[in-house]
Parts: structure tokens; sequence; C-alpha cells
């Protein structure tokens, strides 16, 4: 656990939280999938790459949507 209560990827699934990337670089827009990241692991400041590219990708997190959709963006 970091220095907030609700700070880590367990706790982004438990509050069914989403997280997506976008790369500016290639345009990429990908879902991140929290189950598969260490549920201790904090989130803040955390980096992702593009996995096409390499390049560091803008994180978005979001609660559940409601339309069945999971939080997706765009």
């Amino acid at each position: 656990m970091g220095k907030y209560p609700d700070d880590t990827f367990g706790a982004l699934v438990e509050n069914r939280m989403t997280m997506a990337g976008h790369c500016a670089a290639c345009e990429a827009y990908r879902d991140i999938d929290l189950t598969a990241i260490e549920p201790t692991r904090v989130y803040i400041n955390a980096r992702f790459k593009c996995r096409d590219c390499g390049s560091q990708v803008q994180i978005y997190i979001s609660g559940a949507a409601s339309s069945g959709q999971g939080g997706r963006f765009g």
C-alpha cells in the first residue's frame, strides 16, 4: 500500500474502475487489464509505454460505466 489507502491497482479493481492508455506518437488507444498488474503496486506516478512504438502513454482512469461498456473511452 502506498501513501493513500486507494492508490493501488488492486483498489482500482475493487472499486470497479477502468484504465486506458493513449499513445500520442502512434495514435494507439488501449484498455489496460488491471487484473494483470500486481494488486499492491501503486498507480500514482506509474508509467506505461506503448507496446507498438515504446513511447510513454497518457493514462486515463474512470469509474465503471452504467451503460455496460465497462468505462471505455471514445
